[in-house]
C-alpha cells in the first residue's frame, strides 16, 4: 500500500463476425454498481506497451493500469462490453485486495506476544510422566489448551482465541495476521502409538490418533457450485464464476503427470514405516502402463534424516501452488485443524472485527472473514491446516519482507509462534486452477475430517481424494496408499476398488482413525491421449494434460477462426506477446491397439507471408512422435497456396493464414507403444516477424 503496482485485467469476449466491440473497465461497489471508468480494454497485441495485451485480435481484451492504494481494503471492478449495435453486457464482479505492509511496531508486538504465549504454554502443558495412562494425559492436554485460550482472551487487545488439534489459534487487535501456538502432546511413554517407538514429532506435526472413533466411514459430497458473482479465483484471469462442464469420460484421470510433495522428507526418509518403500509413490514410479511422468518436491535428502533443514526459502510453499498441474498428487505432511465448532463463534468474531480501530488490522481480518463466509467450504467444525516446513526467518520481523506477506495478512497462511507457516485451504484455492480430474492422496492427519479442504479440491476439478478423518499412524497412512495405487495402477481398477482393498482387513489404523474416499469412486487411470481438444472443466480451455514450453496456450477464438471441436483450441507460436522465438506442447501416452491414423486440424498464421517467402525466414510448424517428424508445414512450403489475408497478429506488418486444414498421419507402426507427441513452431532466420498455428481436434482412429 502506498506504492504503485501494475495490474493486468483480461476478459475473453466471444465475438461475432463483422461486429466490433468496445470494452471498458470500471470501478464498482460490492453489489456491481458501476463507478468511474478505469481504462479501456484493448485486443491490440501491445504487450510491452500501454494495453499489456498479449495477442492481437484473439478475442482477449486487456487493460494495464497502475494502482496506488491510499488505504487497505477490497476494491471491486466490473467490465462493460458494447458492440456496434449498442448491445451492452456486463461481466461478473472482480476484486483486488490492498494490504498495508505490517509496521515495525506491529511485528514487535507479534514477536513479544508470541513469545509470551509460547512461554505460557510451556508452563501449562502437562508432563506425560505424571499420568497413569495415555487417555488421562490427553484429557489434561485438552484442559491445558482450554486454559491457554482463557489466558489469551484475557490479554489486552485480544481479538479471539480458539483451540484445535495440536494448536491454539489466536489474533489480536494490533497484529494484522492470525497466529497459532502449537500444543503437541508428548506421547513418548506410549510408543505403540508412534512409528518404531520414536520420539513424538516436533510441535504441530501430528502423528497419533486422538479423539472419539468414527463409527462409519465418512463420505464427503462435492460442494455446490457457486452462484454467479459469488467468488473468483484471481482478478487477473478472465472474470467470471467457475462452472463445471460435462467431460467426455468423467471417470478417467486426465493427465499422466504425477507429483510427490513431502515437506518432512528429512524426518520420514529413514523410517522403515514411512520411507514409501511400500507406499503410493513407489507404485507410481514403478508403473509401466500407464508410464507416469513424475516430479518431486521434498525437503531433505536420503542423508538428512532427523536433520531439520528449517527452510526459510519458499520452494515448498511454491509447490502447494502447482498441485493442479498434475493428474496424481501424493502429499505427505503433518496436519492439524482450526476449531469452528462454537455456533456463535463467527458472529462474535464478525462483531469484534467491525470494532477494530487499526485500519490495517481491520482490513486483514475482514479478508479472513470474507474467506470464511464466501468460500465453498462448509464451516461445520474444523478447518484443515497443513504444515509446510517453511519459516519466515529468524524472528517474526522477517514477515515484512517475506514473498508471501500478502497471504499471511489475508490468513491464507497461519504463522506459529516459532515463525513456521501453515497452509490453509484458502491458499490452495487461490493459486491452483483446474485439476485434470486428478487423484489426490492427502497423507496428513485430519485431511478429510470434514470437507474444508476436500471441497476446495473437488470444486477445482479433482476427481477423487483419499485422506483421514483423525490423526493417523504414519505407517498405516503410507501402506494404505500403496494398496490403493497398486490396485488402480497394477490391477487396472477404480478408486473405489482401491479403497475396498485398502480396508479389507478393517478400516482402522489401530487408534480409531479411518481412511476416507471422497469424490468419484469410479475414477481410474487411462494411458491413452488426454484432452485432444484442449478443453477444461471451467470451460475456459487449457492445455492441462500437455507439457508446455514457450508460447502455447488454449484460446476461444483467433480473429474470425473458432475451434473445430468443442469450445476451445490450442495456439502455438514462434513468439507472440510475452515469448520470443519458440513454442511447443507435448504429451506422453500409449497408442491404442489397432491404431491406424491420427488426424488433427491446423491453421497457419504468419507475418512472414508474402514478402519474406523463400528468403531464409522459413518459420516452421512440426509434429513429432518420439522425436521423429511425422508432419511439417512452413512459410516457404505454403507460399502461393491460396493464402487468406487477415488482420495483423503483431505490429510488424501484414499477415496471411491458410485457413483450417486437416492433416492425417499414419501411426500404425506405433500401435500399443508408449510415445511422446509434440507440436512445435520455430522461428527461422530472425525473431522479428511472428508465426502462430492453431491446432484442434486430435483424433486417433483404430481398425474395427
Amino acid at each position: 500500500m502506498g506504492s504503485a503496482t501494475t495490474v493486468y485485467c483480461t476478459l475473453g469476449v466471444k465475438r461475432e463476425n463483422g461486429k466490433t466491440y468496445t470494452v471498458r473497465l470500471y470501478n464498482s461497489d460490492a453489489t456491481g454498481q458501476l463507478g468511474s471508468e478505469v481504462d479501456q480494454m484493448l485486443d491490440d497485441g501491445n504487450y510491452l506497451g500501454d494495453s499489456g495485451d498479449d495477442i492481437l485480435n484473439d478475442g482477449i481484451f486487456t487493460a494495464k493500469f497502475d494502482l496506488t492504494p491510499d488505504a487497505p481494503g477490497v476494491r471491486h471492478y466490473r467490465v462493460q462490453v458494447t458492440d456496434d449495435s449498442s448491445t451492452v453486457a456486463l461481466s461478473a464482479i472482480g476484486s483486488l485486495v490492498a494490504y498495508a505492509q505490517p509496521t515495525e511496531q506491529q511485528l514487535q508486538q507479534a514477536q513479544t506476544i508470541g513469545q509470551d504465549i509460547k512461554g505460557a504454554w510451556q508452563s501449562m502443558a502437562p508432563q506425560s510422566s505424571g499420568f497413569g495412562g495415555k487417555q488421562a494425559y490427553l484429557k489434561a492436554v485438552s484442559d491445558a489448551q482450554g486454559a491457554l485460550v482463557t489466558y489469551i482472551r484475557n490479554k489486552p487487545n485480544s481479538l479471539f482465541a480458539t483451540k484445535g488439534e495440536n494448536g491454539v489459534v489466536f489474533a489480536f487487535n494490533d497484529i494484522p495476521f492470525v497466529m497459532i501456538q502449537r500444543t503437541i502432546p508428548d506421547l513418548t511413554l506410549w510408543s505403540t502409538s508412534l512409528d518404531d517407538g520414536a520420539a513424538a514429532p516436533p510441535a504441530g506435526r501430528g502423528g497419533t490418533a486422538t479423539g472419539d472413533a468414527v463409527s462409519q466411514r465418512a463420505k464427503l459430497a462435492k460442494a455446490d457450485q457457486p452462484t454467479a458473482g459469488a467468488r473468483y479465483p484471481t482478478f487477473v484471469n478472465n472474470i467470471g464464476p467457475l462452472s463445471k462442464k460435462a467431460e467426455e469420460d468423467p471417470n478417467t484421470i486426465k493427465s499422466n503427470r504425477a507429483f510427490f510433495l513431502d515437506p518432512w522428507y528429512w524426518q520420514h526418509v529413514h523410517s522403515t514405516k514411512m520411507n514409501d518403500a511400500n507406499g503410493p509413490w513407489t507404485k507410481i514410479t514403478g508403473s509401466e502402463k500407464p508410464k507416469l511422468q513424475t516430479a518431486t518436491r521434498v525437503n531433505g535428502s536420503d542423508a538428512s534424516a532427523d536433520v531439520d533443514p528449517h527452510l526459510t526459502t519458499t520452494e515448498t510453499l511454491d509447490a502447494f501452488k502447482t498441485l493442479s498441474q498434475y493428474g496424481v498428487v501424493v502429499l505427505h505432511t503433518h496436519g492439524a485443524y482450526w476449531e469452528f465448532s462454537n455456533p456463535n463463534w463467527l458472529t462474535e468474531l464478525t462483531n469484534k472485527v467491525k470494532a477494530i480501530k487499526d485500519p490495517s488490522v481491520k482490513a486483514s481480518m475482514e479478508i479472513v472473514l470474507k474467506n470464511i463466509n464466501t468460500s465453498m467450504m462448509r464451516w461445520n467444525g474444523k478447518m484443515v491446516l497443513l504444515t509446510s516446513d517453511t519459516f519466515v526467518g529468524t524472528d517474526l520481523a522477517a514477515i515484512a519482507a517475506h514473498p508471501y506477506v500478502s497471504d499471511i495478512l489475508a490468513g491464507r497462511l497461519i504463522v506459529d509462534t516459532d515463525g513456521e507457516l501453515l497452509v490453509t485451504p484458502w491458499f490452495i484455492d487461490k493459486y491452483n486452477t483446474s485439476f485434470p480430474n486428478s487423484l489426490i492422496w492427502l497423507g496428513a492427519c485430519h485431511s478429510l475430517q470434514n470437507d474444508t479442504l476436500g471441497s476446495v479440491l473437488l470444486k477445482r476439478g479433482a476427481g477423487a481424494l483419499f485422506g483421514f478423518d483423525e490423526s493417523v499412524i504414519r505407517s498405516w497412512n503410507v501402506s494404505r496408499g500403496g494398496v490403493v495405487l497398486g490396485t488402480m495402477l497394477t490391477d487396472k481398477k477404480t478408486a473405489q476398488d482401491g479403497f475396498d482393498a485398502a480396508i479389507k482387513d478393517g478400516n482402522n489404523d489401530g487408534s480409531g482413525t479411518h481412511l476416507v474416499l471422497s469424490g468419484n469412486g469410479k475414477l481410474r487411470f487411462d494411458n491413452g491421449l488426454q484432452n485432444p481438444s484442449f478443453e477444461d472443466p471451467d470451460g475456459a480451455g487449457s492445455l492441462q494434460s500437455w507439457t508446455v514450453n514457450g508460447d502455447a496456450r488454449a484460446i476461444k477464438s483467433m480473429q474470425d477462426d473458432g475451434p473445430t471441436d468443442g469450445k476451445t483450441m490450442a495456439i502455438v507460436s514462434s513468439g507472440l506477446g510475452h515469448t520470443t522465438s519458440y513454442g511447443s506442447f507435448s504429451q506422453s501416452f500409449t497408442v491404442p491397439k489397432g491404431a491406424t491414423t491420427m488426424t488433427f486440424s491446423w491453421d497457419f498464421y504468419s507475418a512472414e507471408f508474402n514478402d519474406w517467402c523463400n528468403k531464409g525466414y522459413d518459420d516452421t510448424f512440426r509434429v513429432l512422435i518420439n522425436d521423429t517428424q511425422v508432419f511439417r508445414a512452413s512459410v516457404d512450403t505454403l507460399c502461393g497456396t491460396g493464402l487468406i489475408q487477415v488482420e495483423p497478429i503483431d505490429d510488424k506488418g501484414d499477415c496471411f493464414k491458410t485457413g483450417w486444414q486437416t492433416a492425417s498421419v499414419d501411426i500404425s507402426g506405433y500401435a500399443e507403444q508408449d510415445v511422446t507427441l509434440l507440436f512445435e513452431v520455430q522461428d527461422k532466420g530472425d525473431t522479428i516477424y511472428d508465426t502462430a498455428v492453431l491446432v484442434d481436434n486430435i483424433v486417433i482412429t483404430t481398425a474395427p
